[in-house]
């Protein structure tokens, strides 16, 4: 088990690269995922909060043009006037019904009494807008004044309020989805925030402890031989381990037994010609 945990100084070294490799990796995947949970959210509520939305507020809006545009036929008395307004209102009418019968392909957005009601009412200010149509080429403005303020007008109003409804409750959970979407973000980013400080802190924390452990080796490593080259002899340096260091301290004793060995045999020789 001694040997497995004595590292070389090379491999402590790309040990230390591999744990910065990890750290950087870890954050990248964790921002990876963060940013895709991100897009898919997004993703998620335009295709569930903002295109119905859209949807509903563009047939507000063409129900009202509709409106408009009826209104302004009692008060045309040209013919080739009315024939244009009347040529803009079948336009305006088969794009709301087409519109309408998209709408009506998404069951979460109307319930269920709210769509009979948008279908009914709208069958029938339809069937109103096409007689109001027909006086319109007789220039009956009379007739069509009073067919748009008597019947059509409560029709339209039936139209415009569900789909204002509608409108309204998809705004409020749209809202509350943008919320919920918030809090979940700014949970992603507390987390990536303390798995970065936590992975940074324990790669600089072994990174100090190694090069603490190095310098103080590489410390003990010089004080003996500049005592050595000052003519001071010592006991061996001991120094655990399997690195380059440790080799390096026991070439440095080898060496230091080796002179003192030759300067004993020196003295010996000396003191038998003495």
């Amino acid at each position: 088990m001694r040997s497995v945990l004595q590292l070389t100084l090379r491999a402590k070294l790309w040990l230390s690269l591999l744990g910065m490799g990890l750290v950087v990796l870890l954050l990248l995947l964790l921002g990876e995922q963060i940013i895709k949970s991100g897009a898919t959210a997004l993703d998620e509520a335009v295709q569930t909060q903002v295109k119905p939305l859209a949807k509903l507020n563009g047939l507000q809006a063409q129900i009202s043009r509709i409106r408009v545009q009826e209104a302004e036929l009692p008060r045309t008395s040209d013919l080739f006037a009315m024939s244009d307004q009347l040529e803009m209102l079948d336009n305006e009418i088969r794009e709301f019904d087409r519109a309408l019968r998209e709408l009506m392909t998404q069951g979460d957005l109307l319930a269920e009494g709210e769509r009979k009601s948008l279908v009914d009412s709208w069958q029938f200010y339809r069937r109103d807008l096409e007689t109001i149509g027909a006086l319109a080429r007789a220039l009956q403005n009379d007739r069509i004044a009073a067919i748009s303020t008597y019947e059509s007008a409560q029709r339209f109003g039936v139209v415009a309020r569900t789909l204002r409804t509608a409108a309204d409750r998809t705004a409020t959970r749209a809202a509350e989805h943008a919320a919920l979407s918030h809090a979940e973000r700014r949970s992603q980013r507390w987390v990536f925030v303390v798995v970065s400080t936590a992975g940074l802190i324990l790669l600089a924390a072994w990174l100090a402890l190694l090069a603490r452990h190095l310098s103080g080796r590489l410390a003990h490593l010089t004080q003996a031989a500049a005592a050595f080259a000052g003519g001071q002899r010592q006991a061996p340096i001991a120094m655990d381990g399997g690195d380059e260091l440790a080799a390096l301290a026991q070439t440095f004793n080898a060496l230091q037994q080796r002179v003192d060995e030759r300067e004993a045999a020196l003295r010996l020789a000396h003191d038998e010609l003495e």
